[in-house]
């Protein structure tokens, strides 16, 4: 080791190209011997610089400079380094203002001297034969570049309460150890997906002299290695990977930049700005540089997309699709080197045509993915200040247009998508009230964390009370023109509600009710296309026949906006003592008090129904108490068409047999013919009896075939079982949903007797697998009986 006392020798024949004011130089001696140049940039990491200099000090490989670069740290860092300065000449010191990550690495490689380049980061350590073996691979080779794998570290566990922790990285496999490489052509430029991990490597100082490679100079610790590492790597025929790892790259350092990613999210733009800058002026391999940088742009910027703190994704992936779509026009996705990971190839295509659908979908992907651990959930119950942290990025409008209602109640599943959806609407003159239905998940969490990033949101927290008191208590709360409901589960698409604003305006409606698609696509019916799918259309004073000619004006209160003095001066609201059903029979209390309702074919809303624990799930979970409720509904339906003036017709008819035929379908045992005659006593009640024959046969089948149930059920009481089987055999039934269920028990029934086919089948085939045995167990024993007597 070198030793020299306390030096300031300025080397005056070094260019440093930098804007950073250069205090002083120390320890640069001239030395020709210099193998490898280790250069480290310091910034305030007093906690871990003895630790990171003392590695390096070690080195096997004693032909090295330190070339240490304290960046205006206003720690104790520039003393340590001194500390080891004073003993060790190879120590050499740069003491400059603070100008940035790049700018400090671009300063280093001007002052140094070594054959070879190595970067060690100082919250980061090495092994002590690191340096030693690239320099001998890189002379033995030949090569450019020297690249090895590395460890994660942890120095107290990944939570935080154990000990140290190495997690090999492999940027190479074992069966690649000391291959030489052309990145750009390696397996479909493989290499440029990997993590930059620029200090993982050593690096000729003359080939990067040669191609002008350094570092961008933007201020801060800014990942500022991704352009690097792509011109060192798409410059070189002769790069050599080895599997061997060293260097220790520290995961727990709050101050790092992978760990304060949201000050500095457009880093990762500007290093890829200036990587396609840099393809441009390659004119002869542009096209398939171009392609490596997009898989690899497409990589770091969904990297930096899912580490960004939940208020600045939408915002961050709306301008990586501008981005994505000018590459596309220029290299077509499935052009892009992603090699196995062909979802990549769909993944930038989404993100391009549609961010916020894209957005959207992640959000409840994220959540599946992590097992619902949602992070800034955690980062709340950790910290009692994370809240009070937190800055709304838009403020409250004063007047709103409109007022978005969304009753919670354990909804931690969708909720941040149906809540992202909202808040990236491309119309912003909103408020969102959320009211907290005595939740037991995490959703309270979620609708705290989104009222403190968006002003706009607000959240009333209540013990369960049901959504018709929740939605009742957001109309008393509203302060918009209009009001919209909105269910936890489901999402609106970008500009719903600037298409509803532009409707509204030219048409100043009481009501306006519009589309809605199904989510997923695949559980679309007729049922859904005829309540969901509306036209453009404008009626007066609306009728209660105009209701049931045009079924897409009713049943979803979530696909209308409700003028709210409307609401408020003609005391609408929704029946508490109802389980559900509520807003069916409130949609219609509100229709006929319109004076002028439009309708629109837009889709404007994204109605999800493969949410298991949603509330008509739950109802449909449970057949025969949901047959009973479908009754009470339409009791309270009745009545309310008959206050409005409504007379029985066949059209009323076959709306009250639509409206309990499934309940009563999927009802079984005693419970079913005690809907069957609530039923039939409610159709008595209202007097429609009397335009059965006027019906459809549907209707009209579904009514006889509930008479007959009801005359089958006393006969079965009166009499032995089989007669009640027998007169359901010569009762006329017609109603063609029955049709189709008596259908699928004969297909049942089919199902059943091939599966009898086929398991006689097998049995025939064991039969003669056995006889097959038997016979070469005879064969055997003749054989062995052969020779007893050849014996």
């Amino acid at each position: 080791m070198k030793k020299s006392g306390k030096g300031n020798n300025i080397k005056k024949t070094f260019k440093i190209n930098s804007k950073a004011n250069i205090k002083e130089l120390v320890n640069f001696d001239s030395n020709a011997d210099v193998k490898v140049s280790i250069i480290v940039p310091i910034c305030n990491v007093e906690k871990f610089l003895k630790k990171c200099l003392d590695s390096i000090e070690v080195q096997t490989l004693k032909d090295i400079e330190i070339i240490c670069i304290n960046d205006g740290s206003k720690d104790s860092s520039l003393d340590i380094i001194k500390s080891y300065s004073d003993r060790d000449s190879r120590f050499k010191i740069v003491d400059k203002e603070n100008s940035g990550y790049g700018d400090s690495l671009n300063i280093g490689l001007s002052v140094a001297s070594g054959k070879y380049i190595g970067i060690v980061e100082s919250d980061d350590f090495i092994d002590p034969e690191m340096f030693e073996t690239l320099f001998n691979v890189a002379e033995e080779k030949k090569a450019d570049i020297v690249k090895s794998n590395f460890f994660l570290y942890w120095e107290n566990g990944k939570d935080g309460l154990g000990g140290e922790i190495d997690e090999l990285h492999e940027i190479s496999t074992i069966e690649e150890d000391r291959a030489v490489i052309t990145p750009l052509t390696y397996e479909g430029g493989k290499i440029f997906s990997a993590k930059a991990s620029i200090w993982s490597a050593i690096y000729n100082r003359e080939y990067l002299n040669k191609n002008k490679i350094c570092f961008l100079p933007t201020p801060g610790a800014s990942f500022q290695d991704t352009s690097f590492t792509f011109k060192a790597f798409s410059s070189t025929d002769k790069m050599v990977l080895i599997h061997d790892a060293f260097l220790h790259y520290r995961q727990d350092n709050a101050g790092s930049s992978v760990n304060n990613l949201d000050k500095k999210k457009h880093c990762v733009l500007e290093e890829y700005s200036e990587i396609f800058d840099y393809i441009y002026k390659n004119d002869d391999e542009a096209k398939e540089m171009l392609k490596v940088a997009t898989a690899s742009f497409y990589d770091a910027c969904t990297w930096a997309y899912e580490r960004l703190s939940q208020e600045l994704r939408f915002e961050y992936i709306c301008q990586l699709s501008e981005i994505y779509k000018k590459l596309l026009k220029k290299i077509p996705a499935n052009e892009i080197p992603f090699g196995e990971c062909w979802w990549k190839t769909s993944g930038i295509e989404r993100i391009a045509n549609n961010p916020f659908e894209y957005h959207v979908w992640r959000e409840v992907e994220r959540y599946e993915q992590n097992a619902g651990v949602i992070e800034y959930v955690e980062e709340m119950k950790k910290s009692s200040t994370f809240l009070a942290n937190k800055k709304s990025l838009v403020e409250k409008n004063a007047n709103p247009r409109f007022s978005i209602i969304i009753p919670a109640y354990n909804c931690e599943h969708y909720l941040q998508a149906c809540l992202e959806s909202v808040r990236g609407q491309s119309y912003k003159n909103f408020e969102v009230i959320c009211v907290n239905d005595g939740s037991t998940d995490q959703t309270l969490d979620i609708l705290k964390y989104y009222a403190a990033i968006d002003a706009r949101i607000s959240y009333i927290d209540v013990t369960n009370h049901g959504p018709s008191y929740a939605r009742n208590l957001g109309i008393k709360q509203a302060n918009g023109e209009y009001i919209l409901f909105m269910d936890s589960d489901d999402f609106y698409n970008a500009d719903s509600l600037a298409v509803l604003n532009q409707k509204i305006t030219e048409s100043n409606p009481d009501v306006v009710t519009y589309s809605a698609n199904v989510y997923p696509i695949h559980h679309f019916n007729d049922w859904y296309e005829n309540t969901l799918h509306g036209q453009n259309n404008t009626f007066g004073k609306l009728t209660v026949e105009d209701i049931l000619a045009n079924p897409y004006l009713g049943v979803y209160i979530w696909k209308c906006a409700y003028r709210r003095e409307m609401l408020r001066s003609k005391k609408l609201c929704f029946d508490k003592s109802m389980k559900y059903g509520e807003d069916a029979l409130f949609l219609m209390k509100v229709l006929l008090e319109s004076n002028k309702t439009i309708s629109l074919s837009d889709e404007l809303y994204n109605y999800r129904v493969e949410n298991t624990n949603s509330l008509m799930q739950t109802i449909w979970s449970k057949p025969n108490e949901y047959a009973l409720t479908q009754n009470q509904i339409l009791d309270k339906t009745l009545k309310l068409m008959y206050q409005y003036g409504t007379k029985p017709s066949a059209e009323l008819f076959e709306y009250s047999c639509n409206l309990v035929f499934g309940g009563i379908d999927g009802s079984f045992g005693e419970t079913r013919i005690k809907a069957i005659k609530q039923f039939i006593s409610i159709i008595r009640k209202y007097k429609l009896y009397t335009c059965v024959e006027q019906s459809k046969d549907s209707a009209k089948g579904f009514y006889n075939y509930c008479l007959s149930e009801i005359n089958a059920h006393k006969a079965a009481t009166a009499k032995p079982s089989f007669i009640k089987l027998g007169l359901r055999r010569i009762l006329p039934v017609s109603r063609q949903s029955y049709y189709d269920y008596e259908a699928k028990k004969i297909e049942c029934l089919e199902r059943q007797i091939q599966a009898l086919h086929n398991l006689q089948n097998d049995m025939n085939n064991m039969r003669n697998e056995i006889d097959r045995l038997n016979n070469v167990i005879a064969e055997i024993n003749a054989g062995n009986n052969v020779n007893c007597v050849n014996e």
